[in-house]
């Protein structure tokens, strides 16, 4: 399981300008079981693991301002003990004028 947190003023969107992010279509299904767009966070729960992987999901701006960004975090579900974490980061969002 893989846990994005998206920071604060922000929420998740399926759809973008056309381009449509639901992975469960087509070949996207072979690399992970499942995708929950939470109230804080991205959650992508996956079947197989080789150690490389790109995951995006759209996100839309409701605040402008700087924001600190949680580490994501990958934990086997059923092995909780194994997990890792990335680094925390900050996010700077301007108001468009």
């Amino acid at each position: 399981m893989i846990e994005d947190p998206i920071p604060a003023g922000a929420e998740q969107v399926a759809q973008v300008s056309g381009i449509y992010l639901n992975y469960s279509l087509g070949q996207w299904s072979a690399w992970y079981s499942n995708r929950e767009f939470r109230d804080n966070r991205t959650a992508i729960f996956m079947d197989y693991f080789d150690g490389d992987a790109t995951l995006q999901y759209a996100m839309r701006v409701e605040v402008p301002g700087e924001f600190k960004v949680a580490p994501a975090r990958a934990e086997l579900m059923y092995q909780p003990t194994v997990q890792a974490n990335t680094s925390n980061d900050r996010l700077r969002i301007l108001d468009k004028k």
